[in-house]
């Protein structure tokens, strides 16, 4: 990473426009949302971090009954479809597909924890409050967090009408196809909000302290960490919500239409986040530098197409030493595995990389379980226009490659495989 990776700075809080304030909930309602403008292995270079070191992930509780039809809201209002909501097959899908799954459940819990914890807020403490402590102080402590609440109410309920339901018991509740145009599509009013809601969070912390000083003010509020808990609630939901968005970009499919969104809206939250999230805006940072200098430091040979490396949601997975076993030839390679392809190379220098042939895609893979005690791997094609063997250096870089391209084995649901990953025996 210290060869490709520029040095790490830290973005400040990003900037917008105070929201309006307003002490009376009923005078603000949804629709005004809907009329905002839309929008390391030793064997590592890059010295990769490895996505199976992720924070665990949960699942949503809440479960859905199926119902039809449905408006399709992905797509623009223009060109709007009914589309039939239909039962999915758990084990339909691949194990990419099914992890992508897990990692949409917790973010539909979290916007929904988060919706709850505003709304029983809103109730318990700011409606209440507003005429009992001063103008001033309610506009300080509570500021941003209604339209917070009507934000997060907007992104549940467009989860909510996206998601299908499961025809067999499965590990989560929902299965939710295209997401990210829903916070794409509110992005500009997030920033504003939240940019308005971070700068006041010391004023508001400091306000609930002086009010607390006042005797009548501390028989009202009967449990003061609760509040406190309620007006600190986003500095806790965004770098949550940005984790979650980041993990589920890393095991989106390259050619799903959410990659249209995801780096635009990841980017903004990462300048939007406090200093406190400096390690989650590195890592982000990091994987955007190793892309832009692995373009820089890939060359193509004689007879190879060139294209270009860094695309919207592309990204190194895993790289390493292997031999590309030719009949009874053994060649020295430098393979690079991204979420799509698998580039074989040469590398010529540490800086300097030779592609020796067209990337082998990775979309639609099906991989047998065959048992070997190999250090070898095989690559073939289902019209076997394809088929590369390679050699590594011990059982345990063997199970690693091979556990990182079954993850990528199969597509998302529906997809026959095509490319086969198999092993072969010395003995």
């Amino acid at each position: 990473r210290a060869l490709y990776s520029s040095k790490l700075s830290t973005s400040s809080v990003g900037s917008g426009e105070d929201s309006a304030y307003s002490t009376s909930h009923s005078s603000k309602s949804l629709n005004h949302l809907q009329q905002e403008d839309a929008p390391t292995s030793p064997n590592s270079l890059f010295g990769l971090r490895l996505r199976e070191k992720s924070p665990p992930i949960d699942t949503a509780q809440q479960r859905i009954s199926p119902t039809s039809p449905i408006i399709d809201h992905s797509l623009s209002n223009d060109h709007l479809v009914e589309e039939e909501r239909y039962a999915i097959e758990w084990e339909s899908l691949s194990r990419l597909e099914q992890k992508r799954q897990k990692s949409l459940n917790s973010l539909m819990k979290c916007e929904m924890e988060f919706c709850n914890e505003l709304r029983k807020g809103i109730d318990v403490y700011l409606t209440p409050l507003s005429g009992v402590i001063s103008e001033n102080s309610h506009r300080t402590i509570f500021m941003s967090l209604e339209r917070m609440y009507e934000l997060s109410n907007h992104f549940c309920s467009q989860l909510k009408s996206r998601s299908r339901p499961y025809s067999s018991p499965a590990c989560v509740s929902y299965y939710i196809d295209r997401f990210v145009d829903i916070y794409s599509n509110k992005l500009k009013l997030l920033m504003q909000v939240y940019s308005a809601y971070l700068r006041n969070s010391d004023s508001s912390r400091k306000e609930i302290a002086v009010c607390f000083t006042d005797s009548e003010f501390k028989k009202l509020i009967k449990n003061p960490p609760a509040m406190y808990s309620f007006v600190e609630a986003g500095t806790e939901y965004l770098p949550k919500m940005s984790r979650l968005l980041v993990a589920i970009s890393y095991v989106t499919p390259l050619n799903h239409k959410d990659h249209e969104y995801f780096t635009d809206v990841i980017n903004s939250l990462m300048r939007l986040l406090p200093p406190s999230c400096t390690d989650l805006k590195q890592n982000w940072k990091s994987e955007t530098d190793i892309m832009e200098n692995l373009n820089k430091a890939i060359n193509f040979a004689n007879g190879v197409q060139p294209f270009e490396v860094v695309v919207p949601g592309r990204m190194l997975l895993h790289e390493g030493e292997a031999q590309l076993v030719e009949k009874k030839k053994k060649k020295k390679v430098w393979l690079l595995l991204f979420n799509d392809i698998l580039l074989i190379t040469k590398r010529s220098t540490k800086m300097v990389f030779v592609a020796l042939e067209d990337p082998i895609p990775l979309d639609s893979m099906s991989l047998p379980e065959i048992d070997c005690a190999s250090d070898e791997f095989q690559i073939l094609t289902e019209d076997r226009s394809v088929s590369r063997m390679f050699k590594v250096s011990s059982q345990l870089l063997k199970r690693d490659w091979v556990q990182k391209l079954k993850e990528r084995a199969t597509g998302s649901l529906g997809n026959k495989g095509r490319i086969a990953i198999k092993v072969r025996s010395c003995e």
